[in-house]
């Protein structure tokens, strides 16, 4: 019979072993782990909006077309003074 831990599981397991030394170890990383979670959702988000940004942009532009913008013909017209 195969008694082996599931992948998943071992993984997980190593992680939460990684957490509590690192976090047992050294004061300072207990303060900085969640300011760097902080940062890293603050990032998200700005990337996760100028994305958002860009695509508003973009599907404004596919919507206006190349034949969007037309050209009288009395622009082309020279004044005479």
């Amino acid at each position: 019979m195969d008694q082996r831990m599931p992948r998943n599981v071992a993984q997980w397991t190593g992680l939460l072993v990684t957490a509590i030394i690192a976090l047992g170890c050294d004061r300072d990383v207990f303060y900085a782990l969640p300011i760097g979670a902080l940062a890293g959702a603050i990032a998200g988000g700005l990337i996760a909006l100028d994305e958002y940004r860009l695509s508003r942009r973009l599907n404004r532009l596919r919507s206006v077309g190349p034949t969007g913008v037309h050209h009288s013909g009395d622009a082309a017209k020279t004044f005479s003074g």
